[in-house]
C-alpha cells in the first residue's frame, strides 16, 4: 500500500512532533512520518502487515513527490502525560492489555526497542506504543527468546513509567509506595520475570488496601520465590 503526496502538501500539515530520525505529520486520521535517512527501510519493512491492538505500526509507504521517504500509520488520540495514569480500576486491565500485545510481537519475530515515554500514548481506550521504526525483525531468534526480551523492556519501561508518576492512584503515591517497598525488588523482580508487571501491581495495591508497607514488602518477597 502507497500514500502519495507532495512536499507542499506534507510541510502544510498539523505539525505533530520531531526526532533524530523524521518529522510527523498529521491528516485527518493518519500520522505521516518523513525520514532524513534512508536507514528507516530495511526496519519498517516487515512491518506493514502486523496487526496489533496497542502498537501502533506502518500501515502504508509514504511517498513525497514520487520519492519513498517515510511510512503512515493509524493517527492515535492520547498523551504521554504520565499524571493521566491515575486510576488502577483502568490501569491494570490497560496493562493486561499491553502485556498481550507485546507478547503477540514474538510470532512475527519482532523485537521491541527505544521504549520511551515520548514513544507512548495514554487513553481512555488504553496504552499504546508508537514510532516502531527502531523496532528489530530476529528471523534467527526462537518466539520464546523473544517474548522474553520484549516483556523484560516492558516490564523496566512500566516500572520506571509509574514510579516517575506524581499523581495519585486512588490515593496513595505510587512514587511514595515504591520507594518504601524497594524499587530495587521491583526492579529485579521484573527483570527476572518472576512476575508481571500487571500481577505485581494488582498483589500490591491488594496489599496495601488492607495491610501495613512492611507486610507489603513481605508479600512482594513472596511473589519473587
Amino acid at each position: 500500500m502507497e500514500h502519495r503526496i507532495t512536499s507542499k502538501e506534507f510541510y502544510s500539515l498539523e505539525f505533530i512532533g520531531k526526532g533524530t530520525e523524521g518529522i510527523i505529520k498529521r491528516k485527518q486520521n493518519l500520522a505521516l512520518k518523513r525520514f532524513y535517512q534512508d536507514s528507516f527501510k530495511s526496519r519498517v519493512e516487515v512491518q506493514f502487515n502486523i496487526k496489533n491492538d496497542n502498537i501502533i505500526f506502518p500501515i502504508e509507504k509514504l511517498y513525497i513527490d514520487d520519492e519513498y521517504l517515510g511510512y503512515v500509520s493509524n493517527f492515535i488520540e492520547g498523551t504521554n502525560d504520565v499524571s493521566k495514569l491515575k486510576h488502577l480500576n483502568n490501569l491494570i486491565p490497560k496493562i493486561i492489555k499491553l502485556e498481550n500485545s507485546v507478547k503477540e510481537l514474538s510470532e512475527y519475530k519482532i523485537l521491541i526497542s527505544d521504549l520511551l515515554v515520548k514513544n507512548s500514548l495514554f487513553s481512555n481506550d488504553g496504552i499504546y506504543l508508537i514510532d516502531t521504526s527502531k523496532y528489530y525483525y530476529l528471523p534467527n531468534n526462537t518466539k520464546k527468546e523473544i517474548e522474553y526480551k520484549n516483556i523484560k523492556e516492558l516490564n523496566s519501561f512500566l516500572t520506571l513509567l509509574l514510579f516517575y508518576s506524581h499523581e495519585n492512584i486512588k490515593g496513595i503515591n505510587l512514587k511514595s509506595i515504591m520507594s518504601l517497598v524497594g524499587l530495587k525488588d521491583l526492579y529485579d523482580g521484573l527483570n527476572n520475570q518472576s512476575y508481571s508487571f500487571s500481577l505485581l501491581l494488582t498483589e500490591l495495591f491488594k496489599t496495601l488496601n488492607t495491610s501495613s508497607l512492611e507486610q507489603a514488602h513481605n508479600k512482594i518477597k513472596i511473589l519473587r520465590r
